[in-house]
């Protein structure tokens, strides 16, 4: 098995959680795709927290970094979708949905998403 995580607003939103997620899926492997520029600080703040992972991607990797035509969530939905793994949790609509339908995608909800996620489900106004 092949699992996907993102780190701002999905890690950093339960990190106890994705921990176990991790320690869970030991026979996993686990790739950390993130929006991030630093690979070292970010590497030290996974280990930092105990995430364990067998790859890390940030934007400015050299082999699978963002191209100059590409915005960050075309990005990284190119790079998930190379991998093809087949569990993937993303924060970010916008990624979600350039997300391969073959990728099962688990999306955190933080307050923001939630209200979010209320307006768009409001009932329009009946005019009368």
């Amino acid at each position: 098995m092949h699992i996907c995580l993102d780190i701002d607003d999905t890690i950093t939103y339960l990190p106890d959680f994705f921990v176990k997620i991790c320690e869970s899926f030991s026979h996993a492997r686990i790739t950390i795709v993130t929006f991030r520029t630093e690979f070292e600080s970010t590497s030290k703040y996974l280990n930092g927290i105990g995430i364990r992972y067998d790859q890390l991607i940030v934007s400015t990797d050299v082999a699978n970094g963002k191209k100059l035509d590409e915005t960050l969530h075309e990005w990284k939905a190119r790079c998930v979708n190379q991998l093809q793994p087949e569990i993937f949790f993303e924060d970010m609509p916008e990624v979600v949905s350039l997300i391969d339908d073959k990728i099962a995608v688990f999306m955190p909800c933080d307050q923001i998403i939630r209200s979010w996620i209320k307006s768009s489900l409001s009932k329009p106004k009946n005019a009368t």
